[in-house]
């Protein structure tokens, strides 16, 4: 809330809307889909088959890598 202060509404949306499309770029990059945005997290679904669960792990270490 003290961000959303200090940059004012329309500054905190864009700047939230930017690290959502990031977010979705990491997961599509590692053929998962954004299920939907949780607060301050993403529930990403990734297709059943060889690589899903390490897909999911490589997505998830690129998102918390990302400056």
């Amino acid at each position: 809330m003290d961000i959303a202060a200090a940059v004012g509404a329309e500054r905190l949306r864009e700047t939230m809307a930017d690290v959502a499309d990031r977010c979705a770029a990491v997961e599509q990059r590692y053929e998962g889909t954004v299920h939907q945005f949780t607060g301050d997290g993403i529930m990403a679904v990734f297709a059943e088959g060889g690589g899903h669960a390490v897909a999911a792990v490589r997505a998830a270490v690129r998102r918390a890598a990302a400056p």
